[in-house]
């Protein structure tokens, strides 16, 4: 099954974490369940591995 079909979550868009933190979804992991982002959209800066789930698109969420 394709990640996108599971997670309403896609490279390319903004997503915020539980702890409110945002990261820009820049690919996923080869397992499917996890992906890799970042906290700008440049290629050279620090990467972050995540679970996918309980994860949502940045425009979905609502500032405290």
């Amino acid at each position: 099954m394709n990640p996108a079909d599971r997670y309403p979550i896609t490279p390319g868009m903004w997503i915020r974490t539980e702890e409110n933190e945002k990261f820009f979804f820049l690919r996923y992991s080869s397992t499917g369940h996890w992906g890799f982002f970042s906290e700008e959209r440049h290629h050279t800066v620090r990467e972050y591995k995540l679970p996918l789930a309980g994860l949502k698109p940045w425009h979905k969420e609502r500032c405290p």
